[in-house]
């Protein structure tokens, strides 16, 4: 009996939990017709499959279905009771036909039995019944009784089949001969209930698809097996189970199955019968005897079992998590120090390349600088040496500059100190001026001893005149002086250039205002004598008479002076139309006309050239003498002589009005003219200041003072020279001594490059080597930075898993004792899921019949439902 619960235990859970097959198959099965409209056919086909059933077959739908109304049928039970159940495609019920088996196991000749079917008939024997309302005796005379009856009972269980194309809902017919992605779903109804628990029907459907039009098969809640040319399909469920269990204090973890859902990729869709089996006789008889303490043991050490493997977890976790940590902590040491490494070697590798570039550099360098201080130091040896050389010039400056400290400069005595004899004073007088004489002779000057005797005792107009006189008279017999001379221009030049001569200081007296003051005079003396000259020369005196000369020279002087003074002192060149406005002459006058053409011709000529006025200017440039000069500075009560006034009046008047416009026109014969006159007048000077004691006194005077001024500042010159020397000569004997020395240092500096030029090859060996293992150190640095770095990655991520790990333990920890208290809850529990499934199982035992049962009888009871086909009509 134990064994016998605990197989029919087994049988629950196995449908519950997924079903592999039931029972053995026969090849008998493909004479079930697909299209059999007779409820005789299925019941023929099912009895003959179960007559038919072996140990070897096919996997048939018949054989499957036979093989588990063959295990119903092995309950130990007098009536065996099969409803079947024809329906339309959809599930919908359209007859229902009940067989009977009494298997009349005490062989007895009558068989009381109950039921409560009409059209009862027997279908295996000829044995008689009488039926009065439900109760039906049967003359079995020791035989089973096989008989049949229909019904309108309302049946316990349904199966309702819902159809889908493409996702969409459509009826049996719409989807026949269709294609597309189809779905079929089988929904199982209870509606048998003893008091308030489900009968626990176990409902098993199967059904063939062809595989010429079905791909892609996939089944929810079952099984599909193919053997080529078709596929078996098999689905289960146990409607109401679910609802059952869940009533108890904890649901169940699993889910109970009520349906089955087939789908697949439909190619002409066509559908043959499906057949479902729903019984409750597969489950055994009591399951009060099973043990359930050793379950309760077991899940006992189970429990402990786990609460000691999560706090192994838990605390190897945290190892693993502070392992983890430090891991990632020194990797990022690791890969900051490769980094740096990396990033050293780098540079090394650089700077062993510029190494060994340097060393090639210092080799050659250091085979030029042997070279040379080999040639450096034969450069001090010898007789032309250096050293040779230095003593030399050390002995040298030594004997200059013993000669040097012996200059002494001699003492210059004063002018007044020095007497001149009368015959001294008489020889020199008359050998300069037999030499003046005799070069004013050769300049065209005729000029004797006494007139320069006379000469000195002029006053500067009586100077002028008279140098103005005797210069005219030696141009009268050179021809070529005489062409120069004709122009009245050069008159006034040679009169202006000797008052140049005669005072230095012309030029700056003109400067003061008082000088200024008479320049007016000047100006209009000399348009006037300029005018006279010209009409004098070119038109003569009956030309035009002398009131109107003068009205010319008036005009021409208040204009010139007034109107355009500035103007012409700036050195502007005078035009033809500013000259007929200073003459303001009368142009109904022919002679007029005739006189203006001509000084305007004049006048243009004399102040067109740039170049003749700087030359006039130059002549004009005072060079007086300081003796000379002393003459004819005797200063009135004002501190100015009339002689000054006049003269630098004229000569500044010159210059400033008609100095710049004089000098074109006239080209290089009046330059040679005033640079001889300059000449003449530099030796008269000189002849007349010899020429008087006084003179000769002064002349003296100036020359000693000159000697003494130059003397006095050639005197610190000699002391620097005296100092400068002695300098020298030290400095030449401490370069001799540092020569000396220098050379010992040479001679040892060659032997030094040479030893460090023997090495160097082994320097550059050495340095190439090192550039190499650099390069490598570079190249094997850089690796193990990336590595490094990968690793440092890795380990940071593998560190912020290990927090998640660790927060997934402790979360792992929480619900292990959520588990653990679960268990102890279910524990508790487990009598009442216990007595829940008990319950369960005895509803289904006592429902043993479904048309009936006599007392006395036990019974069971299946239900087989059959959906009619689905295909086109045209096929």
């Amino acid at each position: 009996m134990r064994k016998k619960r605990v197989a029919s235990l087994a049988i629950v859970m196995a449908m519950v939990l997924g079903l592999a097959g039931c029972g053995s198959t026969s090849k008998k099965s493909d004479t079930i017709e697909a299209n059999a409209p007779a409820t005789e056919s299925v019941q023929e086909a099912v009895e003959e499959d179960k007559e038919a059933t072996t140990e070897e077959g096919s996997a048939d739908l018949g054989g499957m279905i036979s093989g588990m109304i063959k295990q119903s049928d092995q309950v130990d039970s007098d009536k065996d009771e099969t409803i079947y159940v024809i329906t339309d495609a959809s599930g919908n019920k359209q007859d229902v036909i009940v067989s009977e088996w009494l298997k009349n196991k005490e062989h007895a000749d009558v068989i009381e039995d109950v039921s409560n079917l009409t059209d009862i008939e027997n279908v295996k024997g000829d044995e008689q019944f009488t039926q009065n309302g439900d109760k039906v005796t049967w003359q079995a005379n020791g035989n089973p009784i096989y008989y049949q009856g229909k019904t309108d009972k309302e049946l316990p269980v349904e199966v309702k089949v819902t159809y889908y194309l493409d996702g969409a809902e459509v009826t049996p017919e719409q989807i026949a001969g269709k294609s597309g992605k189809v779905k079929i779903r089988f929904e199982y109804v209870n509606k048998a209930k003893q008091d308030d628990t489900y009968v626990p029907f176990i409902m098993v459907t199967g059904f063939f698809l062809d595989n010429s039009r079905f791909a892609n098969i996939q089944v929810s809640n079952g099984k599909y097996i193919s053997d080529g040319s078709k596929s078996v399909v098999l689905g289960f469920g146990l409607p109401g189970l679910q609802k059952d269990l869940d009533k108890t204090t904890e649901k169940v973890a699993i889910e109970i199955p009520d349906y089955f859902e087939v789908t697949a990729d439909a190619t002409n869709f066509k559908l043959d019968m499906t057949l479902t089996v729903a019984a409750t006789g597969l489950i055994g008889e009591n399951i009060e005897d099973i043990d359930f303490s050793a379950i309760e043991s077991e899940v006992n050490k189970l429990v402990d079992e786990y609460q000691k493997g999560v706090s192994s977890l838990a605390s190897g976790i945290v190892s693993y998590t502070n392992g983890v940590s430090q891991i990632s902590s020194g990797a990022t040491q690791v890969s900051n120090g490769a980094t740096q490494l990396a990033n050293g070697a780098s540079r090394l590798s650089d700077g062993t390349v510029q190494l060994y570039s340097g060393g090639i550099t210092l080799a050659n360098a250091l085979e030029s600088a042997d070279i040379g201080a080999g040639q450096l130091k034969a450069a001090f040896e010898g007789e032309n040496g250096v050293l040779a050389g230095s003593a030399k010039l050390s002995g040298g400056l030594d004997q200059l500059n013993g000669a040097v400290q012996g200059i002494n400069l001699p003492e210059i005595p004063d002018a007044k100190d020095i007497q001149f004899t009368e015959d001294q004073k008489a020889a020199a007088i008359k050998a300069i001026s037999e030499a003046a004489e005799k070069e004013l002779a050769e300049k065209g000057v005729s000029i004797s001893t006494g007139d320069l005797a006379a000469l000195s005792s002029m006053d500067d107009n009586q100077k002028t005149e008279y140098i103005t006189k005797k210069a005219a008279e030696a141009a009268k017999e050179d021809p070529n002086v005489q062409k120069i001379i004709a122009d009245e221009n050069v008159q006034g030049l040679i009169a202006s250039t000797v008052n140049g001569i005669i005072d230095s200081k012309v030029d700056e007296y003109m400067a003061s205002d008082e000088g200024k003051a008479l320049v007016d005079d000047k100006v209009q003396e000399y348009l006037t004598n300029m005018v006279t000259l010209i009409m004098g020369t070119d038109l003569g005196s009956a030309a035009i008479g002398s009131a109107k000369v003068n009205t010319y020279i008036t005009n021409a002087y208040t204009q010139l002076y007034n109107n355009d003074q500035n103007a012409t002192l700036a050195g502007v060149v005078i035009s033809g139309d500013v000259l007929k406005n200073i003459l303001q002459f009368d142009e109904s006058s022919e002679t007029d006309k005739a006189v203006y053409n001509a000084i305007v011709a004049k006048l243009e000529a004399a102040f067109r050239t740039e170049e003749n006025l700087e030359k006039t200017k130059a002549m004009l440039t005072p060079a007086v003498r300081e003796g000379v000069k002393a003459e004819f500075e005797k200063k009135d009560e004002n501190g100015i002589s009339k002689r000054d006034y006049i003269t630098q009046q004229v000569t500044e008047g010159y210059v400033k009005i008609i100095g710049n416009a004089f000098a074109a026109g006239y080209g290089n014969a009046y330059s040679e003219l005033g640079k001889e006159m300059q000449s003449i007048a530099g030796k008269m000077e000189y002849i007349i200041s010899v020429y008087t004691n006084k003179g000769v006194e002064y002349g003296i005077d100036q020359a000693l003072s000159m000697v003494k001024s130059e003397m006095a500042a050639f005197g610190p010159k000699i002391t620097a020279l005296k100092d400068g020397v002695a300098q020298l000569a030290d400095g030449a004997d401490k370069l001799d001594k540092g020569l000396n020395k220098l050379y010992d240092g040479v001679a040892s500096l060659d032997d030094g490059l040479d030893r460090i030029y023997a090495s160097v090859p082994t320097l550059t060996n050495g340095l190439n080597e090192l550039n190499n293992g650099a390069g490598t150190l570079s190249s094997g640095a850089a690796q193990l930075s990336s590595g490094a770095s990968t690793l440092a990655s890795g380990a940071a991520e593998l560190d912020s898993h290990s927090k998640d790990l660790v927060d997934g333990s402790s979360k792992l920890k929480q619900a292990t004792d959520q588990i653990v208290g679960k268990l102890g809850d279910a524990e508790k529990d487990l009598d009442v899921i216990t007595a829940e499934v008990q319950k369960v199982i005895r509803t289904g035992q006592d429902y043993d019949n479904f048309a009936g049962l006599s007392d006395g009888m036990t019974g069971n009871v299946k239900f087989i439902i059959k959906t009619a086909e689905v295909s086109a009509t045209e096929e």
